[in-house]
């Protein structure tokens, strides 16, 4: 489990969909998953700035509600993440450093019509650090993506969450069956920090 391939050279942290408006939907309980998500996210991103790692956000983004109900996704969501409103915002204790990336995306996934993958060639990193919501949705078919692109994928189990225990249970599943790798924060930090 030591021998992963992953270095703080060749590694990415991609921060997805840390909206305001997600960390607000649905239940008390998965507001709490979300705060603790946080938590994590921020002790994991602090490390990648000490590292030189570079932190890349993935957001849902639209310019107007016309250009989402043109995306595809208007049959199974409402609205959101639209450009200008507070919902689009990346939640305050995870705003974007300014030596961070930003890739606005209109899809679940991270890499569809987006230039995640130009980005990634350019700063030649070929292992990427999963965190961000939802486990099942955005993570995972970015994860896939990323996968059939030849990047190896790394889910940060206590830093990616969903809106039920049990939809995040298999988005974890998923990914570490068919694309890659599940740890924890604690462990991921200890691997990147003894890097030589």
């Amino acid at each position: 489990m030591d021998k992963l391939p992953i270095s703080k050279d060749n590694t990415a942290l991609l921060v997805i969909d840390m909206l305001d408006h997600f960390s607000k939907e649905a239940d008390s309980d998965y507001r709490t998953r979300v705060a603790m998500v946080i938590e994590r996210i921020s002790i994991l991103r602090t490390t990648c700035h000490k590292l030189n790692i570079p932190v890349i956000y993935v957001n849902s983004h639209y310019e107007s509600v016309d250009e989402y109900y043109k995306s595809g996704l208007s049959k199974k969501y409402p609205p959101h993440a639209i450009a200008g409103t507070p919902d689009a915002e990346v939640v305050p204790e995870l705003k974007p450093a300014s030596n961070d990336y930003v890739v606005p995306k209109t899809a679940n996934s991270g890499f569809f019509r987006t230039n995640l993958e130009e980005l990634l060639t350019r700063l030649e990193k070929t292992s990427l650090v999963f965190a961000g919501v939802h486990t099942h949705v955005c993570v995972l078919l970015t994860a896939a993506d990323a996968n059939y692109r030849n990047f190896d994928v790394f889910a940060v189990s206590d830093c990616v969450t969903a809106s039920t225990l049990e939809r995040h249970a298999f988005g974890l599943s998923y990914i570490e069956r068919h694309f890659g790798y599940v740890l924890t924060s604690e462990h991921l930090i200890k691997l990147l920090s003894s890097c030589p």
